[in-house]
């Protein structure tokens, strides 16, 4: 957690004659920094300020950008930093309670609910122990993102032309062509 640091926002506004104060908490992304993106992309508005900024992120918004260069203004669902292209003066944040991953990741919805945006090899562990990791290819961009994959076919090797045994014990890698057996359950 070296590369993150929390940050706590007071935001004062004027609304009908009297003073609001929100508090709301952040965690500076500072791997994103001088990134920008359009994944899941709420918006883009001009803003004076990261204060301002922090509070356009309403509803829907998890993470967002503020350029104090060009005074803009970010917001998004979720940020895939593989999809990110160099912006200089870009700081991303995301909310305090979108920072803190789940114990052990079950499977790719907790990874996606985690705000694990980018498809990819991630480790989930569906037995609920340390002890028992799968490196699985996790889709985070079909039907609303989360989806474990059990067959996945990218060079056409190794073959697929395999007895019942192979199918039942899984056989390939991740990161190219695999088949996965029903990791839910125990055979």
């Amino acid at each position: 957690m070296s590369n993150l640091y929390a940050i706590t926002l007071i935001l004062a506004f004027m609304a009908l004659s009297e003073a609001t104060i929100v508090l709301q908490n952040f965690t500076a992304k500072l791997e994103l920094n001088d990134k920008t993106s359009n994944f899941e992309l709420l918006g883009e508005q001009n803003s004076h300020s990261l204060a301002m900024c922090a509070a356009m992120c309403q509803g829907d918004c998890v993470f967002f950008g503020f350029n104090s260069q060009t005074k803009k203004c970010r917001t998004h669902k979720k940020v895939c930093s593989s999809t990110m292209t160099k912006e200089d003066g870009w700081r991303y944040y995301s909310h305090q309670s979108h920072s803190l991953p789940r114990p052990i990741p079950l499977d790719c919805k907790d990874l996606y609910e985690d705000d694990k945006a980018c498809s990819g090899v991630y480790t989930i562990y569906p037995y609920g122990t340390i002890t028992s990791p799968v490196r699985v290819y996790c889709d985070m961009t079909t039907m609303y993102g989360g989806w474990t994959t059990i067959q996945r076919r990218v060079t056409g090797s190794p073959s697929f032309d395999r007895d019942w045994s192979a199918y039942k014990n899984g056989f390939g890698s991740p990161e190219q062509d695999v088949w996965m057996y029903d990791i839910t359950v125990v055979i």
